[in-house]
C-alpha cells in the first residue's frame, strides 16, 4: 500500500498501556488514517521522511504476525509520475 506520510505522535500502547508507541498519521485514497508501530527499524526510516512524503508499506508476514517494511516512494517535492513505471 503506498501512503502520504503526514506525521506522528508518540501514544501509549493497546497491547500495554504502561509502554509508549508511535502512531503514524498516513493519507491514504484522500482519508487520514492511523497505524501504531513500535519497532525501530520502521521508526528509522519514518525519521527520514518528511510531511508528504510517498511511502510504500509492505506486509510480508502471515494472518496471525504482521512484518511490515516501509520504503520512501516520492520525496516531498517529486512529481507523482515518478511512481508509474516507464515502458521501455
Amino acid at each position: 500500500m503506498s501512503a502520504v506520510y503526514k506525521g506522528f505522535k508518540v501514544v501509549p500502547s493497546t497491547l500495554d498501556p504502561t509502554k509508549e508507541t508511535f502512531r503514524y498519521i498516513l493519507e491514504v485514497d484522500n482519508r487520514e488514517k492511523f497505524w501504531d508501530n513500535s519497532k525501530t527499524a520502521i521508526a528509522f526510516v519514518f525519521d527520514q521522511c518528511g510531511e508528504g512524503d510517498i511511502v510504500l508499506i509492505k506486509n510480508s508476514g502471515d494472518e496471525k504476525k504482521g512484518n511490515y517494511s516501509v520504503s520512501i516512494l516520492v520525496g516531498q517535492n517529486a512529481p507523482l509520475e515518478e511512481l508509474t513505471p516507464k515502458k521501455k
